[in-house]
Protein backbone atom coordinates (compact mmCIF):
# COMPACT_ATOMS: atom_id res chain seq x y z
CA UNK A 1 0.00 0.00 0.00
CA UNK A 2 2.59 2.23 0.82
CA UNK A 3 4.34 1.76 -2.74
CA UNK A 4 1.86 2.37 -4.47
CA UNK A 5 0.90 5.79 -2.71
CA UNK A 6 4.78 6.68 -2.83
CA UNK A 7 4.42 5.87 -7.08
CA UNK A 8 0.95 7.65 -7.45
CA UNK A 9 2.23 10.71 -6.00
CA UNK A 10 5.68 10.94 -7.45
CA UNK A 11 4.08 9.98 -11.00
CA UNK A 12 1.53 12.89 -10.18
CA UNK A 13 4.90 15.31 -9.46
CA UNK A 14 6.91 14.41 -12.13
CA UNK A 15 4.20 15.06 -14.93
CA UNK A 16 2.82 18.09 -13.37
CA UNK A 17 6.38 19.45 -13.67
CA UNK A 18 7.00 21.64 -16.65
CA UNK A 19 10.64 21.08 -17.51
CA UNK A 20 10.22 17.71 -17.23
CA UNK A 21 7.28 17.31 -19.30
CA UNK A 22 9.18 19.04 -22.75
CA UNK A 23 12.71 16.91 -22.02
CA UNK A 24 11.04 13.40 -21.44
CA UNK A 25 8.41 11.26 -23.08
CA UNK A 26 7.23 9.07 -19.96
CA UNK A 27 8.63 7.69 -16.87
CA UNK A 28 8.64 3.80 -15.75
CA UNK A 29 8.52 3.50 -11.83
CA UNK A 30 9.49 -0.31 -10.55
CA UNK A 31 9.21 -1.54 -7.18
CA UNK A 32 10.76 -4.25 -5.37
CA UNK A 33 11.18 -5.57 -1.96
CA UNK A 34 14.51 -6.95 -1.06
CA UNK A 35 13.99 -10.62 0.26
CA UNK A 36 14.79 -11.83 3.69
CA UNK A 37 17.56 -14.22 2.79
CA UNK A 38 19.24 -11.20 0.53
CA UNK A 39 18.88 -8.82 3.91
CA UNK A 40 20.62 -11.31 5.98
CA UNK A 41 23.26 -11.84 3.64
CA UNK A 42 23.64 -7.71 3.70
CA UNK A 43 23.88 -7.95 6.93
CA UNK A 44 26.59 -10.07 7.71
CA UNK A 45 28.39 -9.41 5.01
CA UNK A 46 28.63 -5.02 6.11
CA UNK A 47 28.20 -6.55 9.55
CA UNK A 48 25.24 -4.21 9.99
CA UNK A 49 22.23 -4.22 11.97
CA UNK A 50 18.94 -4.79 10.21
CA UNK A 51 18.14 -1.15 10.93
CA UNK A 52 20.94 0.15 8.88
CA UNK A 53 19.78 -1.42 5.92
CA UNK A 54 18.31 1.35 3.20
CA UNK A 55 17.21 -1.04 0.33
CA UNK A 56 14.98 -2.86 1.78
CA UNK A 57 12.05 -1.64 -0.06
CA UNK A 58 13.19 0.50 -3.29
CA UNK A 59 11.32 2.27 -6.28
CA UNK A 60 13.29 2.39 -9.42
CA UNK A 61 12.64 6.19 -11.80
CA UNK A 62 13.14 5.16 -15.27
CA UNK A 63 13.41 8.22 -17.50
CA UNK A 64 12.67 8.08 -21.58
CA UNK A 65 14.56 11.61 -22.43
CA UNK A 66 13.15 13.04 -25.73
CA UNK A 67 15.82 12.46 -28.16
CA UNK A 68 17.40 15.64 -29.16
CA UNK A 69 20.45 16.36 -31.44
CA UNK A 70 23.64 16.76 -29.87
CA UNK A 71 24.81 20.50 -29.98
CA UNK A 72 27.90 20.58 -32.34
CA UNK A 73 30.84 21.52 -30.23
CA UNK A 74 29.53 21.04 -26.57
CA UNK A 75 32.46 19.08 -25.76
CA UNK A 76 34.97 20.66 -27.43
CA UNK A 77 33.78 23.81 -25.63
CA UNK A 78 33.70 22.13 -22.28
CA UNK A 79 36.75 20.99 -22.85
CA UNK A 80 38.84 24.16 -23.72
CA UNK A 81 36.60 25.74 -20.87
CA UNK A 82 38.12 23.38 -18.26
CA UNK A 83 41.31 22.39 -19.86
CA UNK A 84 39.85 19.10 -19.75
CA UNK A 85 41.81 16.72 -22.54
CA UNK A 86 45.06 18.46 -21.78
CA UNK A 87 48.40 18.26 -19.69
CA UNK A 88 49.90 21.46 -18.62
CA UNK A 89 52.15 22.54 -16.13
CA UNK A 90 52.48 24.48 -13.33
CA UNK A 91 55.29 26.85 -11.92
CA UNK A 92 55.37 26.34 -8.10
CA UNK A 93 57.63 28.49 -6.17
CA UNK A 94 59.87 29.29 -9.25
CA UNK A 95 61.58 25.73 -9.17
CA UNK A 96 59.18 22.68 -9.26
CA UNK A 97 57.04 21.65 -11.99
CA UNK A 98 53.67 20.15 -11.12
CA UNK A 99 51.93 18.35 -13.62
CA UNK A 100 47.82 18.29 -13.66
CA UNK A 101 46.61 15.05 -14.85
CA UNK A 102 43.92 15.63 -17.19
CA UNK A 103 40.53 13.63 -15.80
CA UNK A 104 41.01 14.34 -12.27
CA UNK A 105 38.21 15.68 -9.93
CA UNK A 106 38.72 17.03 -6.11
CA UNK A 107 35.54 18.49 -3.92
CA UNK A 108 37.01 22.00 -5.32
CA UNK A 109 36.03 21.10 -8.76
CA UNK A 110 32.61 19.38 -7.96
CA UNK A 111 29.98 19.77 -9.42
CA UNK A 112 31.97 17.97 -12.53
CA UNK A 113 33.03 20.47 -14.91
CA UNK A 114 31.15 18.23 -18.02
CA UNK A 115 27.46 17.41 -16.95
CA UNK A 116 25.63 15.95 -19.63
CA UNK A 117 21.86 16.17 -20.98
CA UNK A 118 21.39 12.87 -18.84
CA UNK A 119 22.68 14.43 -15.47
CA UNK A 120 21.09 17.26 -15.71
CA UNK A 121 17.27 15.87 -16.54
CA UNK A 122 18.30 13.01 -13.44
CA UNK A 123 19.11 15.97 -11.17
CA UNK A 124 16.05 17.49 -12.24
CA UNK A 125 14.27 14.37 -10.92
CA UNK A 126 16.09 13.86 -8.06
CA UNK A 127 14.90 17.72 -7.00
CA UNK A 128 11.06 16.96 -7.23
CA UNK A 129 11.75 13.94 -5.16
CA UNK A 130 13.52 16.04 -2.38
CA UNK A 131 10.71 18.25 -2.65
CA UNK A 132 8.27 15.93 -2.22
CA UNK A 133 9.59 13.36 0.79
CA UNK A 134 12.47 14.19 3.16
CA UNK A 135 15.85 12.40 2.28
CA UNK A 136 17.04 10.09 5.09
CA UNK A 137 20.71 11.12 4.59
CA UNK A 138 22.07 9.03 1.90
CA UNK A 139 22.50 9.94 -1.32
CA UNK A 140 24.60 8.58 -3.90
CA UNK A 141 25.89 10.31 -7.64
CA UNK A 142 27.06 8.08 -10.12
CA UNK A 143 25.44 9.84 -12.59
CA UNK A 144 28.87 12.49 -12.98
CA UNK A 145 31.07 9.97 -10.89
CA UNK A 146 30.18 6.51 -12.80
CA UNK A 147 31.12 3.20 -10.85
CA UNK A 148 33.99 1.58 -12.65
CA UNK A 149 32.52 -0.75 -14.45
CA UNK A 150 30.21 1.98 -15.96
CA UNK A 151 27.55 1.66 -14.01
CA UNK A 152 25.45 5.37 -13.77
CA UNK A 153 22.43 6.04 -11.15
CA UNK A 154 21.61 8.52 -8.58
CA UNK A 155 20.66 6.47 -5.52
CA UNK A 156 18.82 8.23 -2.37
CA UNK A 157 17.09 6.59 0.59
CA UNK A 158 13.81 9.11 1.78
CA UNK A 159 11.15 8.66 4.18
CA UNK A 160 7.81 8.17 3.75
CA UNK A 161 4.98 9.66 5.70
CA UNK A 162 4.44 6.70 7.26
CA UNK A 163 7.86 6.19 8.48
CA UNK A 164 9.30 3.41 6.12
CA UNK A 165 12.60 4.34 4.21
CA UNK A 166 12.42 3.71 0.52
CA UNK A 167 15.60 3.78 -1.81
CA UNK A 168 14.88 5.69 -4.86
CA UNK A 169 17.28 4.83 -7.64
CA UNK A 170 17.04 7.52 -10.71
CA UNK A 171 18.05 6.64 -14.25
CA UNK A 172 17.28 7.03 -17.96
CA UNK A 173 16.31 4.09 -20.38
CA UNK A 174 19.96 4.02 -21.64
CA UNK A 175 21.20 3.63 -18.57
CA UNK A 176 19.10 0.96 -17.59
CA UNK A 177 19.96 -1.35 -19.96
CA UNK A 178 23.47 -1.08 -19.44
CA UNK A 179 23.06 -1.30 -16.02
Amino acid sequence: LTLRSAKRDLLSCLYSHNRLKEKTERFELQERTKNIVSTFRKVFRKNKKVEEIHDMIGLRIIIHPIKRKKVKGLLKAAAKKTKKGKNFRENVNGKNQRKIEENSFSISSYPPPLRDDDSVLLHEVYSVVRKLWEEDGRYKNYVDFPKANGYRSIHTTIKHPSGIRIEIQIRTKRMHQMA
